[in-house]
């Protein structure tokens, strides 16, 4: 039998423990609450960063097809030059000229590549932008989670030995609001 020390001991304890736990529990509440805010400013971003890779992608989409008309338009005036060139072959002067306009074309035509070319880092900001807004997606589901467990069971934990500790906690809010299960407290005080 146990000795009136030993049972005042353990109510201590007990005391000791259960304050313990609702300390935890004030201190869950706070962090879920400081973590709700959180969950929209990571929308925000995510949907800014979606936002930005549209508007680029299309900026990048309408500077390629202006690049290409001028680059057709060249192609529609290589044979006026030849023609001038023909015509050109018995004055100096004009043989010149033509000459220049072929210089211009072929500057034009080198510039106008380099653009397109530099215009292909629209592909990379795209894909790196949805690379962000995956994960930006993926935080706000784990912060989600942590928010209310229950709703979000499909969130994957990976190696995280921590990853069931929130269900736990949100046993502990429900012991309590009075909601009390007999398996968590079994659980608490088996080990």
């Amino acid at each position: 039998m146990k000795s009136a020390d030993e049972i005042d001991g353990l109510a201590d304890r007990f005391e000791e423990v259960q304050k313990e736990l609702l300390d935890l529990l004030g201190f869950v509440r706070r962090a879920r609450e400081s973590l709700g805010a959180s969950t929209d400013q990571l929308s925000e971003a995510a949907e800014s960063l979606s936002s930005i890779g549209q508007a680029t992608e299309k900026a990048a989409h309408n500077l390629l097809g202006q690049v290409e008309k001028v680059m057709d338009q060249d192609e529609v005036a290589a044979p006026h030059l030849d023609v001038l060139e023909k015509a050109a072959e018995q004055d100096e002067a004009m043989k010149a000229a033509v000459e220049g306009l072929f210089a211009c074309q072929d500057e034009r035509t080198n510039v106008l590549t380099e653009m397109m070319q530099e215009l292909s880092f629209q592909d990379l900001t795209c894909q790196t932008l949805q690379k962000v807004v995956g994960r930006l997606a993926q935080v706000e589901e784990r912060i989600m989670y942590v928010l209310d467990p229950q709703s979000f069971p499909h969130v994957e934990h990976g190696d995280d030995e921590h990853a069931g500790s929130m269900s736990g906690l949100s046993r502990l809010e429900e012991k309590q609001q009075g909601e009390s299960r007999q398996d968590f407290v079994d659980q608490l005080f088996g080990g």
